[in-house]
């Protein structure tokens, strides 16, 4: 029996719940909201508990070493003239750092 992807997040909700997960955890930090949008929009993500390593770890990594560097660079490097290599890389580094956490 072929489960939908709709079907197969509905019973590793069931699971967690019946884990003694309440549903507000369920909600909050089983399903991260970025799965939640990506699962409104139609694209078929597993769960995060489900998700391979490394595409957690790249996806965390990009995600926060991007907007680390934009928020830091607006508020912070721009107007102390730090090169922008200087602050690319040091937006990489801490996007890896971060994902390897």
């Amino acid at each position: 029996m072929d489960l939908s992807h709709k079907e197969k997040v509905a019973i590793y909700k069931k699971e967690l719940a019946k884990k003694g997960f309440s549903k507000s955890k369920i909600k909050n930090l089983c399903d991260p909201p970025i799965l939640r949008l990506f699962w409104k929009l139609g694209w078929e993500v597993p769960p995060a508990a489900f998700l391979p390593i490394i595409i957690y770890f790249l996806f965390l990594s990009i995600f926060f070493g991007f907007f680390y560097g934009w928020i830091m660079w607006l508020m912070i490097w721009e107007n102390n003239g730090m090169p922008a290599s200087r602050a690319v890389t040091a937006s990489l580094v801490a996007g890896f750092l971060y994902g390897f956490i």
